[in-house]
């Protein structure tokens, strides 16, 4: 099924890009280019339409998201005065918030919205690469997710860029289509990462600007690849499960994708911007695939990196100036995790620490890097957190993995143990010895 054609009448469009729908199975369309908002049934039969260009309340200026609370039917439409307005399913003006100096909540460049639980909004800013909770009754942050303020820069494994599309869960748990970095967040409603995905390219679960995305009721993802021109679609912990779609005007085929949404019997419902119109999907047979749950296996996977050292020394390895510190490895385990590494401050110059992970060698795709500002002072040493948690991996892939200081920094890496403690007393031998990078492994069921 489909409807639309570019135009600017009553079910035409100019760019379709925002797509929810509400309890009884209506469909709202944020018609960007037209600015309106329009709403059908579920056949594609047209109901009403409100906004236009303009300042004013009830009206958009440039409008970039949509989203609907099926408990409550309330429509939310965020727009690049940054501000986020709400409507009831009729499209009757409530609210607008998020651009005045004296709202509770201050946006810059809300790009996408996810109606979360208990009335809640998470909404995407551009303005600092963060994502908020808000609470649409009173306008309130519940909680500010800086993509883990600790890494910083870099790319790092929760920084976000441009991130374009939100889908949230029941249990609280949200999904982000992080476009700039051609990848899929699973972040708990504390932003805590439960798992990536995804790289630029064209491939089985690569990404080209995805712009959109959605959660059945089984928890499978399903991400609009736009730059792609498909629909790919992932159980919730990454693993890929199919795609479908090229660059086309046929049926089943599709001109940038956009809006994505999936109804409570797994009809699947797509904004194809590019064709202006919508295409509607039968619910795919997933129904025997179970949803992947958190399970934290106990131990830490060690891999020891060898260096040669002078007799006597009782000094671990100087990533000091220009010489980092890197190993190639091949896991054994598809999730990685880098929690933390000890390291002793013997330099007067920069704190910054950065560490990079690269699929295959040295000169590899980078698929993250994340630097951390220690903390430490000269002669000191301490634990530093990257807490890098479920970064998606191929078992038996090679893989690189480097540390490395700024530009004036000095710092040792120190051997540890294998219970994780460390080793302040051993003496270097002359002989190789083995310095351990900490992934603590976990697993999907």
């Amino acid at each position: 099924m489909k409807w639309g054609t570019l135009g600017t009448k009553i079910g035409q469009f100019n760019s379709p890009r925002g797509l929810s729908i509400d309890g009884q199975g209506n469909v709202y369309v944020l018609d960007v280019n037209n600015s309106f908002v329009q709403k059908f049934n579920t056949t594609g039969e047209y109901i009403t339409r409100w906004g236009g260009a303009s300042n004013i309340d009830g009206t958009f200026t440039n409008p970039t998201a949509l989203t609907v609370d099926a408990t409550t039917n309330t429509v939310y439409v965020a727009d690049a005065k940054g501000r986020i307005q709400s409507f009831n399913s009729n499209g009757i003006f409530i609210a607008s918030w998020g651009h005045r100096s004296n709202d509770k909540v201050r946006l810059g460049a809300p790009l996408a919205l996810a109606a979360g639980t208990a009335s809640t909004l998470w909404v995407s800013d551009a303005t600092d690469g963060r994502i908020q909770q808000v609470a649409a009754a009173n306008q309130a942050d519940l909680a500010l997710i800086t993509s883990q303020t600790a890494l910083v820069g870099c790319n790092g494994p929760g920084a976000l860029s441009d991130a374009r599309a939100i889908a949230a869960t029941p249990n609280g748990d949200f999904y982000v289509a992080d476009s700039g970095n051609n990848r899929v967040h699973w972040l708990s409603s504390s932003g805590e990462s439960l798992a990536v995905w995804g790289s630029q390219g064209t491939g089985q679960s690569q990404f080209n600007n995805p712009q959109g995305i959605a959660v059945d009721s089984n928890q499978n993802v399903y991400v609009a690849d736009t730059g792609n021109h498909r629909i790919q679609v992932f159980r919730n912990d990454g693993t890929f499960l199919g795609s479908w779609g090229a660059k086309g005007s046929a049926n089943s085929r599709f001109d940038q994708p956009m809006g994505i949404d999936v109804d409570p019997n797994g009809k699947i419902y797509v904004a194809d911007s590019g064709n202006n119109r919508i295409q509607v999907f039968s619910a795919l047979d997933l129904t025997a695939l179970q949803p992947a749950e958190r399970v934290f296996i106990p131990g830490i996977q060690t891999i020891d990196l060898f260096i040669d050292a002078a007799v006597g020394t009782d000094t671990a390895f100087d990533i000091g100036g220009s010489s980092p510190l890197a190993q190639s490895f091949r896991p054994q385990f598809s999730s990685l995790s880098i929690i933390d590494v000890f390291l002793l401050n013997q330099g007067s110059g920069s704190k910054n620490v950065t560490l990079s992970l690269r699929k295959g060698g040295a000169d590899g795709p980078l698929m993250l890097c994340a630097t951390q500002n220690t903390g430490i002072d000269q002669g000191e040493s301490a634990w530093v957190s990257f807490n890098i948690r479920n970064i998606r991996i191929e078992p038996g892939a090679l893989y690189t993995i480097e540390l490395s200081p700024a530009t004036g920094a000095n710092f040792l890496w120190s051997r540890t143990t294998s219970d994780g403690y460390t080793d302040g007393d051993a003496t270097i031998d002359g002989e190789k010895q083995p310095f351990d990078w900490k992934f603590r492994t976990w697993g999907f069921t």
